[in-house]
C-alpha cells in the first residue's frame, strides 16, 4: 500500500471541518489588531517623559536648595 493510498482521506475529512469553521467566521466581523495586540509603547513614552520631567525638576530643587545653604 503507498503512502496516497493509506493517507487519502485524512486531508480531505480535515478540509472539510476546516472549511465549516470558515463559513461560520464570515458572518463575524472580527476586532481591529490595534484592539485585539494592544501596544504599551505610547503608555511607556509617557511614562519615561515624566519620569524625567520630574528628575529634572527635583534636581534644579536640589540645587538651588544646595546654593542656599553653601551662601548662608
Amino acid at each position: 500500500m503507498s503512502r496516497k493510498e493509506r493517507f487519502r482521506g485524512r486531508g480531505r475529512a480535515g478540509r472539510g471541518r476546516k472549511m465549516e469553521i470558515n463559513e461560520q467566521q464570515v458572518g463575524e466581523e472580527l476586532p481591529s489588531r490595534k484592539n485585539k495586540h494592544v501596544s504599551t509603547k505610547r503608555q511607556l513614552t509617557k511614562l519615561y517623559y515624566n519620569l524625567l520631567i520630574v528628575l529634572f525638576v527635583c534636581l534644579v530643587v536640589g540645587l538651588v536648595l544646595y546654593g542656599r545653604s553653601a551662601y548662608e
